[in-house]
């Protein structure tokens, strides 16, 4: 089994400090893969409400003035 961390996940004794901090596993495992698997958890509720919208998209109204700002860019 691969370890994911050389220090301990969660120490009282830091956290408890008067200038607390956490430990690297814990700032390296929890905090970075937290927000990716709450992301990997909405996106198929995302993904099916988009398939699902009743608003069909326009065609952009080409106008001098939009012409003439695409071509600035």
């Amino acid at each position: 089994m691969v370890r994911l961390c050389t220090t301990p996940f969660w120490d009282k004794n830091i956290t408890k400090a008067p200038y607390p901090y956490l430990t690297e596993c814990f700032r390296d495992t929890a905090l970075q893969w937290f927000p990716l698997s709450v992301f990997w958890l909405v996106l198929p509720l995302w993904l099916w409400m988009l398939s699902e919208r009743k608003i069909q998209p326009r065609p952009l109204p080409f106008s001098a003035l939009f012409t003439t700002k695409a071509k600035e860019n």
